[in-house]
């Protein structure tokens, strides 16, 4: 008998499976964000913000979105076009 999990299923599984004793919500990302993309633009270690920002980047798609396209910013800032 072959069992087909609903996509949602899966995703909260592979959540669960994900989580960390040591975790960082939506609002303390936010606050951090501009750090860690200064920091990762600039070539700095990362590692004060890992694995616990990795960890929430990989798993919630919203907070990604804005670490990417910040990322994108901070990077093009850093990288300017000259005239």
């Amino acid at each position: 008998m072959t069992m087909n999990a609903s996509p949602m299923i899966v995703r909260v599984l592979r959540m669960l499976a994900g989580t960390q004793e040591i975790e960082l919500g939506c609002e303390e990302v936010t606050a951090l964000l501009d750090e860690y993309c200064e920091a990762q633009a600039g070539g700095e270690d990362l590692s004060r913000f890992a694995p616990v920002m990795n960890a929430h980047l990989r798993l919630c798609a919203d907070c990604r979105e804005e670490y990417e396209a910040l990322l994108t910013l901070v990077t093009m800032d850093a990288d300017p076009i000259s005239s």
